[in-house]
């Protein structure tokens, strides 16, 4: 269960890359003054605290790249590296958290391919543990092939 929840988590993070290779940002609507969304290749978690009255659209789109060197330039910038970013404008606080795309596909990604790997590893029924020969009709408790021992 858990490698498939992986598998969906390292799809998602990479359509989310996809995205993020068209539009400068995705974002989700703002709750609480926080708002999440994706920027040049990463996770951004933005706090504003200022006036409550302030709405947002539930998702909205940025506008698209201009060109693949501002592509490249702003991946540079936002993409590589986890940062954490505060300004202050006037009465304004705003505090912007970025994770880059590539680390938590990363974080995601291994382990799921780790838990992958050790499920082939386990023998179909009726073969022997260690070396997978079939011990159909084998009652003498021991593999003839390798010499191990069978469990019931």
């Amino acid at each position: 269960m858990l490698r498939w929840i992986g598998t969906v988590q390292s799809v998602l993070i990479l359509a989310a890359a996809v995205a993020c290779l068209r539009w400068q940002t995705v974002s989700v609507g703002a709750v609480w003054g926080w708002k999440i969304g994706l920027n040049s290749g990463a996770l951004v978690a933005i706090h504003e605290r200022a006036s409550p009255s302030r709405s947002d659209d539930w998702l909205s789109f940025g506008r698209v790249y201009g060109s693949r060197a501002e592509l490249a330039e702003r991946w540079g910038a936002f993409g590589l590296w986890p940062r954490n970013v505060t300004s202050r404008t006037g009465p304004w606080t705003v505090r912007w958290v970025f994770v880059p795309l590539w680390i938590l596909f990363v974080l995601t990604a291994i382990p799921t391919a780790i838990l992958w790997r050790l499920d082939r590893r386990r023998p179909e029924p009726g073969r022997c543990a260690n070396c997978g020969y079939n011990l159909t009709g084998n009652i003498t408790g021991r593999c003839p092939e390798c010499g191990g021992s069978i469990q019931a």
